[in-house]
């Protein structure tokens, strides 16, 4: 598929909590793509947070692949910031690829539910530094309640 052709939602069951300085997430994600069902894929998380920083390991059912995310983020003028470096663990799976991501979003209430648009520019590095595996940039909008 070329860029612009992919619809992707994405659906997540998790649990958080916050014990003292430090927050704990377990959960899953149901990836679905309109335009490749054959695409479509599932993965557990569990994560731990303190201050600005975070870990999240991931773990893809299909693939088998795992991985780390550490990312540190904060709110300036009402805006969410981020960025991510995302790691293969390589004794895991069959690759080892390496993305940074930056991102934006901001939380808005309507009727009670919590919309969050958001902007991200993944910059792929590592075993994807290759023209077949170009940067991207990614828009969301999450609901929740």
């Amino acid at each position: 598929l070329g860029a612009g052709d992919v619809t992707e939602f994405d659906y997540t069951v998790d649990y958080s909590i916050e014990m003292g300085d430090v927050g704990y997430s377990v959960g899953a994600i149901a990836y679905t793509f309109m335009n490749a069902p054959s695409a479509d894929t599932s993965e557990v998380y569990l994560g731990a947070s303190y201050g600005i920083g975070s870990a999240t390991y991931y773990y893809d059912t299909e693939s088998k692949n795992a991985w780390i995310d550490l990312s540190i983020g904060t709110e300036a003028a009402g805006f969410a910031l981020d960025a991510t470096a995302g790691y293969t663990m390589p004794d895991v799976g069959d690759s080892e690829v390496v993305n940074l991501a930056l991102g934006i979003s901001k939380e808005i209430e309507v009727a009670g539910i919590a919309v969050s648009p958001s902007f991200a520019y993944n910059v792929h590095m590592g075993a994807l530094d290759d023209p077949a595996t170009p940067d991207t940039v990614v828009f969301g909008v999450n609901f929740g309640y």
